[in-house]
């Protein structure tokens, strides 16, 4: 049997709360979706597999005559998402390098999606080198007239001091979260570099949703594979966002930047 990584746990944890509570995101689901407008018969590349919670609303939206072809760098997030496709989608699970490079034929695509990730392609130490990159094999990818959705955090937001804050192993183990965050010029600037027309930017507010404190507690403290206590997860995302008790339950402030462009 192989021994698990630091990394491998990490992961699993993130899978387990992302679906243990698959309420808690879903403004940023249901946003991600309205931009990306996804046609049945089309063909979807997303970015980014994570535990599959947008990997299997854009194969309904695709339909049985289209196909998402789904990227990860963690090879076990592809293979746990892949045991849940119980119904037989047409999703394509793919191994992605961290060369920037994806086994894709140039003008594939009607459709380019990404939740949550594109920040992933560089660390604080490399800019936006990565992220450069990866916008290149984007456009590449595009059919002419194909479309580019990428929602993650931006930089001068609550979001990005909050992932700041959680940049340790004691908040989010075992590496921090080394990531900077991009502002709408520069967004707007890489997307024009690589080539992409009509890029629009927008910050949404896309709250996360607990039916109570304890619900929340849990989330944020596993979401990240903290070493630091419960109460000292949800300590930490007070502090930095905007923590509401309605009638309903719990509401965590939380927004995302929306990039829409076309090839």
């Amino acid at each position: 049997m192989t021994e698990q990584t630091n990394e491998d746990i990490r992961w699993a944890n993130y899978r387990e709360a992302n679906g243990r509570f698959p309420h808690v995101r879903l403004a940023e689901m249901k946003e991600t979706l309205k931009r990306a407008n996804v046609h049945q018969g089309e063909t979807v590349l997303e970015v980014g597999t994570g535990n599959g919670y947008l990997t299997f609303p854009l194969a309904s939206a695709a339909g049985w005559k289209g196909k998402i072809l789904t990227f990860d760098t963690t090879h076990k997030n592809l293979a746990a998402m892949m045991l849940r496709n119980i119904d037989a989608l047409q999703i394509i699970p793919i191994p992605q390098s961290t060369s920037y490079l994806f086994p894709v034929p140039e003008g594939h695509a009607d459709a380019i999606v990404t939740l949550a990730t594109f920040h992933h392609y560089d660390e604080r130490s490399t800019g936006t080198t990565g992220r450069m990159k990866a916008l290149r094999e984007f456009y590449r990818m595009l059919k002419p007239g194909g479309r580019l959705v990428i929602a993650d955090p931006a930089k001068g937001t609550p979001t990005q001091r909050y992932f700041d804050a959680v940049d340790t192993p004691v908040h989010c183990h075992p590496r921090g979260h080394p990531h900077d965050f991009v502002a709408k010029e520069e967004m707007l600037t890489l997307c024009k570099n690589a080539g992409f027309k009509d890029a629009q930017f927008e910050v949404v507010e896309t709250p996360w949703v607990f039916n109570d404190e304890e619900e929340a507690k849990t989330f944020i403290h596993q979401l990240h594979n903290s070493q630091c206590t419960p109460e000292e997860s949800l300590a930490l995302a007070k502090k930095h966002l905007n923590y509401e008790l309605t009638a309903e339950g719990v509401k965590l402030g939380w927004s995302l930047f929306y990039l829409v462009a076309k090839k």
